[in-house]
């Protein structure tokens, strides 16, 4: 055989072995092979993962629904948990994808996780933030000290997030703070009886809170704080009543 007709046919197998090799390398990177070049593809395995539907910190307000939901393949068998205490049916977890809850509490607060039964270490968490206006409540306290007598007006609030706290007597501000807290304590020096009235704790976080005391006489006299029975006479209920228009007056 003439050797230019040999070196042509050499060169011709080269080149298709070579465009075979580009093609397998080629089928690789995108998901399968053909081994030899005969029998069947080889898929390759892509990694598991479950998503979220919704933001993974989410707050909303006492009262609205909740909805947990989470996504994964289907081979996955998805569970709801909450990391800090119970769902809100008592149980641990609750299986599938979705968890509707109707009205939210401030107690269905915490983090939640989405998870893979078979797999545990294939979880998504979504933390929730329960929103609520304030809760007020009020006290007051005598101090002592060396012959002298201080009160104390506390204002406990329960919020979140937390307030602003105002306090007023007889519906004029006496004393308020820029910053938000828990807690608003008025002290008055050597009460007297021009300290007399109605004293009321107002708390807002974009709702509005307040509770009242009516402090009818000090220590030491008749009475230091109205009773139950004295909180439903016409008259306490009035200048409850008249604080609050006043205060409202200023809010507006």
């Amino acid at each position: 055989m003439n050797t230019k007709i040999l070196y042509l046919v050499f060169f011709i197998g080269l080149s298709l072995q070579q465009q075979d090799t580009a093609l397998d390398f080629q089928n690789f990177h995108n998901g399968s092979i053909k081994v030899d070049g005969i029998g069947p593809r080889y898929q390759v395995s892509k990694k598991e993962e479950i998503g979220l539907l919704g933001p993974g910190n989410y707050s909303l307000e006492e009262g609205n629904e909740l909805a947990l939901i989470c996504q994964g393949s289907p081979n996955l068998n998805l569970t709801w948990s909450k990391l800090d205490g119970l769902m809100p049916t008592g149980d641990r977890e609750i299986p599938g994808e979705q968890v509707i809850i109707q009205h939210v509490t401030r107690k269905h607060a915490g983090t939640y996780r989405c998870q893979d039964k078979h797999n545990p270490q294939l979880f998504t968490d979504k933390i929730v933030n329960v929103l609520y206006g304030p809760e007020v409540k009020v006290s007051k306290i005598y101090i002592h000290n060396q012959g002298s007598v201080h009160l104390n007006l506390i204002c406990q609030v329960n919020s979140n997030p937390k307030a602003q706290i105002s306090w007023y007597k007889d519906g004029f501000l006496v004393k308020s703070q820029n910053q938000v807290s828990d807690v608003l304590v008025y002290k008055i020096a050597h009460p007297g009886p021009q300290h007399l009235g109605v004293y009321t704790c107002f708390a807002n976080n974009t709702h509005t809170g307040y509770d009242s005391l009516y402090l009818t006489g000090l220590e030491g006299r008749n009475s230091n704080i109205a009773s139950a029975s004295d909180m439903t006479q016409p008259d306490f209920i009035l200048k409850v009543l008249s604080s609050i228009a006043i205060v409202a007056s200023y809010l507006m």
